[in-house]
């Protein structure tokens, strides 16, 4: 089952460089491209599910609406990135507006589209057959990674937590690579069937070694781990208090470094710290819903 995603770029693909006429394939499209249909739209692009013809695969491409809109070289660097969380950036196709980003097509559902269906659940209490159709997920394709933490209750912030340090695996590796203003957010985020997180939009990144640009990666990250975890844009200072304490506290010391990917790196150590606890019971979880103060865990 998969779902188009609120920003298009933020489910790419990508197919070797074009070999077949222009003329087989979508107008819009790239040469050697058969169009499957438009997945997506913004204000800077439009992404097509397509065929490619030389290799048989099925990809999606992301078609510039704007000459500007695909730099060149982003690309050439989003594609070294090899984190298995980032869906992978492996080249660039030309069409009549310009530069394509194209990357594997990875059908899932994202983030943002599955927390608007999780805020009236006491999320202590949601079980894995509790999120299976929420976040279309296929129970027989379930990475063992993904199935070892989603026993018994509690199971959203367990997963919420290790998708999240994917996803400063991603920005770390992006960063060391020179790419930053990468704006990981639950919109960016792909559900895959098997449990795991996809990140997306790694196209739309840019050059710029300014440190500034790098605080504010780590900002938005921190902002969407607490989103996950408490299915709220703006938490409110109850509903912060029902997260883990020691990833709230977790969180306000990475917003105090001045090191963006140190504090990445101390994040990520505080959430595999937590993750290894063993699993609060359903009574605790509770009490941490109703009597926030209540669970420290």
């Amino acid at each position: 089952m998969s779902s188009a995603p609120s920003s298009p770029d933020d489910t790419l693909a990508f197919a070797p460089p074009p070999v077949v006429a222009s003329g087989m394939g979508e107008a819009s499209l790239p040469s050697g491209y058969l169009g499957l249909g438009i997945i997506g739209r913004s204000e800077v692009s439009v992404v097509h599910r397509a065929y490619d013809l030389s290799t048989g695969a099925t990809v999606a491409v992301s078609v510039p609406t704007d000459p500007l809109h695909a730099d060149r070289e982003v690309i050439a660097r989003v594609a070294r990135v090899t984190h298995p969380a980032a869906i992978r950036v492996l080249g660039e196709a030309r069409c009549g507006t310009g530069t394509c980003c194209v990357m594997e097509f990875v059908e899932g559902r994202p983030v943002s589209e599955v927390l608007p269906l999780l805020r009236d659940r006491v999320l202590h209490a949601l079980t894995l057959d509790d999120l299976v159709a929420v976040c279309c997920i296929d129970r027989r394709r379930l990475h063992p990674e993904i199935a070892s933490l989603a026993r018994g209750r509690g199971v959203w912030h367990r997963l919420a937590v290790r998708w999240m340090i994917d996803v400063c695996g991603v920005v770390r590796e992006s960063h060391g690579l020179g790419l930053s203003n990468l704006s990981p957010r639950p919109s960016r985020l792909l559900l895959r069937s098997d449990g795991r997180v996809a990140v997306t939009g790694l196209g739309l990144a840019s050059i710029d070694p300014d440190p500034a640009s790098r605080g504010a990666d780590v900002r938005d990250l921190v902002a969407c781990l607490k989103e996950l975890l408490t299915l709220r844009a703006d938490p409110s200072v109850a509903a912060a208090r029902a997260m883990p304490a020691e990833l709230s506290v977790a969180c306000d010391e990475c917003l105090t470094r001045t090191d963006a990917d140190r504090a990445l790196t101390d994040l990520s150590d505080a959430m595999e710290r937590w993750l290894a606890r063993p699993f609060a019971t359903g009574v605790v979880g509770l009490m941490r819903r109703f009597w926030p103060a209540a669970g420290t865990t």
